[in-house]
């Protein structure tokens, strides 16, 4: 029911902006993507993802779980099909989830896989932080409107947080609790190594941002994407739609109008940064397709120290 709902969100949010928002220039930049934006984002989300995988790799090695790191790669790769189909934030998590499950324990994994999005959740709030900071002093006239849209967002996250422990309650906090008794047991490089690649995934998608840009928007500077775009992607991390569909290009909308880019613009940029990002979900597809029941390749238990 509920991905139902997200998928409808995201269908119906795409529908109005394109029937509002979209004119001839927006049709005409959308459909022209350079090959050089195409092999450019490509490899950057081939990056992200070897990147993230380390990340991962280092979470699950203080779990005592021991895959070769090529295979945490595929299941990195494999995690991206499943956003597809998922909402952003929750979509690679599920993804690992289902790969990796067979090849160890059940909680250890999702431990792993939680403990991993709240380190890459962390990382975007901070530039999030520095984001709307930005946005605060250079547009003083939009504070009031973003100071309402976050009171709001806080609260609807709240209530969700609320009604979720209120129903599972003391389960739900023994096992978060649990998780972060995780973090204070990582060593300090292993800490520093996934606080940096934490930070670097959010810069590797903006760097996409920027080379579509640089083709549909060459007078805009690109460290102005470097300041703005992390609030577009918290927005997009919210659970409300698929891989972020309707909520980024809204998000996008707004954010770009503040710099003076024009709204079928600023549309034809996110769309486009969300047409590149299936092309490496496809590569995933099949790696999901190729990776063995048991990913380790062996027994199906993993080493452990």
């Amino acid at each position: 029911m509920r991905i139902g709902l997200q998928a409808l969100f995201s269908i119906a949010s795409m529908a109005l902006l394109i029937w509002f928002l979209a004119n001839d220039d927006f049709y005409e930049k959308v459909t022209k993507i350079h090959w050089s934006t195409i092999v450019g984002a490509f490899a950057l989300t081939m990056f992200q993802a070897a990147a993230t995988a380390l990340r991962w790799d280092l979470i699950l090695k203080n779990y005592s779980i021991h895959f070769p790191l090529v295979t945490v790669f595929r299941v990195q790769l494999a995690s991206l099909f499943a956003s597809l189909f998922l909402p952003s934030s929750v979509g690679t998590g599920v993804g690992k989830l289902i790969l990796l499950v067979k090849a160890a324990s059940p909680v250890k994994i999702l431990e792993s896989v939680i403990l991993d999005k709240v380190f890459a959740l962390l990382a975007l709030a901070l530039l999030c932080t520095i984001s709307i900071g930005y946005i605060f002093i250079t547009h003083p006239e939009s504070t009031a409107i973003f100071y309402q849209q976050w009171i709001i967002a806080v609260i609807l996250v709240g209530l969700v947080l609320g009604v979720i422990l209120w129903r599972k309650g003391q389960r739900y906090l023994s096992g978060m609790a649990r998780i972060f008794n995780v973090i204070p047991t990582l060593s300090l490089p292993a800490l520093l190594h996934i606080s940096l690649i934490s930070l670097l995934a959010p810069l590797l998608t903006i760097c996409v941002y920027i080379l579509v840009a640089s083709h549909l928007a060459p007078e805009l500077q690109p460290w102005k994407f470097l300041l703005l775009l992390p609030t577009v992607m918290m927005v997009s991390a919210l659970p409300i739609s698929f891989n972020g569909w309707g909520v980024r290009e809204a998000a996008s909308v707004v954010v770009f109008g503040l710099i003076g880019m024009d709204e079928p613009q600023a549309l034809a940029i996110s769309v486009q940064v969300g047409v590149l990002s299936i092309i490496p979900s496809l590569v995933g597809a099949f790696c999901w397709y190729k990776l063995p029941a048991r990913p380790d390749g062996s027994s199906g238990n993993p080493a452990t120290d």
